[in-house]
């Protein structure tokens, strides 16, 4: 059967291999995309703490946990790097390898330790 001057007509061709490449290609490209959208659109919808969905409460739960154990850590080891900054070394003896410094130098650090505690038990309180 003929096409009539009306019809259209799609004409298949094999895809030569650039052109394959290309479309699959253009295919994970835009599948990115789309998955990169999506992603944004349900981190956008899960910040406001007003609602009380699943996936809010999922979302504060994990940046909660992170955020909270970054502060922990850093203020731990902002202690530590006080503690062995107030170390002062005698070469005339054999040095420690793990120089914390006396109790009274550790002792003086117990308000920035508290710190640290007080920050990592935020999110338990919560």
């Amino acid at each position: 059967m003929q096409p009539q001057s009306g019809d259209y007509v799609i004409i298949f061709r094999k895809l030569s291999y650039k052109e394959n490449i290309y479309l699959k290609k253009l295919q994970l490209h835009i599948l990115l995309v789309i998955l990169t959208m999506i992603i944004v659109m349900v981190s956008v919808s899960s910040c406001s703490t007003k609602k009380n969905t699943w996936s809010r409460r999922a979302y504060h739960n994990m940046t909660c946990h992170y955020n909270v154990f970054w502060n922990g850590k850093n203020s731990l080891y902002d202690g530590a790097e006080a503690l062995t900054q107030k170390v002062i070394d005698n070469y005339k003896v054999v040095l420690r390898v793990y120089n914390y410094g006396t109790l009274q130098e550790a002792q003086s650090l117990n308000s920035q330790m508290d710190r640290a505690i007080k920050k990592a038990s935020i999110g338990i309180q919560r």
